[in-house]
């Protein structure tokens, strides 16, 4: 993927598109969406069109500087990830130059089965993907498939910056585009790794891995491959096809300064299925995709929603505000086969803020709880092999008494048809065993 001369015909290839008032003031309300709460995002909102030229003038005079990150870490399905905070200014020069100079350009190069950081594309859009290239692959060789899954290892942090920056220098010759990516490269020491939390830095994840997707997609003609930032898999008809895949990725990977994860990347059966995004993805052997949600996903959601209520409580947050974030969790599970359990957490949800509630709300809380107890009942009566109604009642009452006679007729407490066979089955033997 990397060119061996500079394109002098590249359009973005000009420092003026970043620097122009009205895309960084477009990137400034892009970034306060959800940020206004923060001190930082405020103050700059209420003097917007000051911020922004002042912060234009800084670009264009050279004496604009990356600010000091915010550290901080944030467990995130279950891993712990070190996040490098950028300031309010810093984000909207990178939103900037993520949308007006680096995206444009390096998209048309890009695979179309790649979801993060565009727009229209992210985990949605790479799960509809592998659920549509799986219906494919099943319509064209049958559910006896295989699964290439794999990882890369600290990708964000082995991310090479000198690869990086002779990219970057292929595709543009504006000195002051160089030098403002080379200077947000520089502020993380060592020459390696790119901070999650930069914008740039999921530019160059997408650039980074590029080139083994073109590897995938253009040397061995693979039709089922995708890759979310270090996440990819792969769809093969046979063991030994994806092994020969495997081993160029990781060679590819080798020279790229990259690392694959031994734990993470496996080939298994469509039918054991991966884990891929959050769902747990696999096959039946009738041929039907079933993306669910793994039991871990479902007990975190459990535990965010428990502090939400405690910040609720302490008044750190509003009840509007919890509703919101837990809705932002469970749009995600839409996508996979999760109708009852999104029941399941709705109901849980709204019994954990049952004193917040309005009218309508209290309503569809006793609906759930219906359903809830429904369900309950099923599956109880599923394992015991019963067929009692769930409703109590005297009626329903006999009924339960009748069914437990006829499962127990000898111990004197069956029906009197039962008594009678059982009389009848009693005198017979009577008189066959006389003498």
């Amino acid at each position: 993927m990397i060119m061996k001369r500079r394109t002098r015909n590249n359009p973005y290839d000009d420092f003026r598109i970043l620097t122009d008032f009205e895309n960084l003031y477009e990137a400034h309300k892009s970034c306060r969406k959800g940020k206004l709460w923060k001190d930082s995002a405020a103050q700059y909102d209420l003097r917007a069109l000051e911020s922004t030229l002042y912060l234009k003038y800084l670009l264009e005079s050279g004496k604009y500087r990356m600010s000091k990150y915010h550290c901080f870490q944030v467990n995130e399905r279950g891993k712990t990830r070190d996040i490098k905070s950028t300031q309010y200014k810093d984000r909207i020069v990178q939103k900037s130059l993520h949308e007006n100079i680096i995206i444009p350009y390096i998209r048309p190069y890009l695979i179309y089965d790649t979801g993060a950081s565009l727009k229209d594309k992210g985990t949605d859009f790479q799960l509809e993907r592998l659920k549509e290239q799986l219906e494919h692959f099943i319509q064209k060789y049958g559910t006896d498939g295989l699964f290439l899954v794999g990882d890369m290892h600290h990708f964000f942090d082995t991310i090479s910056h000198s690869w990086l920056n002779s990219w970057y220098a292929a595709g543009f010759s504006d000195d002051l585009i160089l030098l403002l990516i080379r200077h947000i490269h520089a502020t993380i020491p060592g020459g390696v790794g790119v901070p999650l939390g930069n914008q740039l830095s999921q530019d160059d994840a997408l650039i980074a891995g590029s080139p083994i997707d073109h590897l995938v997609k253009d040397h061995f003609g693979v039709e089922g491959y995708g890759r979310y930032n270090d996440d990819f898999y792969a769809l093969g008809r046979t063991k030994d096809e994806l092994k020969v895949l495997l081993k160029a990725i990781d060679s590819k990977a080798k020279s790229l300064g990259l690392e694959l994860n031994e734990n993470k990347t496996k080939i298994v059966p469509m039918t054991t299925g991966i884990n891929f995004l959050g769902f747990h993805i696999y096959v039946t052997k009738s041929g039907k995709v079933v993306m669910r949600i793994k039991a871990k996903a479902k007990s975190r959601l459990r535990k965010r929603l428990r502090k939400f209520k405690k910040k609720v409580e302490a008044g750190q947050m509003t009840y509007q505000d919890a509703k919101l974030g837990y809705q932002s969790s469970i749009a995600h599970y839409e996508r996979g086969n999760t109708y009852y359990l999104r029941q399941e957490m709705d109901c849980y949800f709204y019994s954990l803020f049952e004193e917040y509630l309005n009218p309508e709300e209290k309503k569809q809380l006793k609906k759930l709880r219906k359903i809830k107890k429904y369900r309950e009942w099923k599956r109880r009566s599923n394992n015991g092999k019963t067929s009692l109604k769930p409703s109590g009642g005297k009626q329903n009452q006999r009924h339960r008494d009748n069914v437990q006679r006829k499962t127990d007729p000898v111990d004197g407490h069956g029906t009197r048809s039962q008594r009678g066979s059982i009389r009848e089955h009693s005198s017979r033997n009577q008189q066959h065993n006389k003498p």
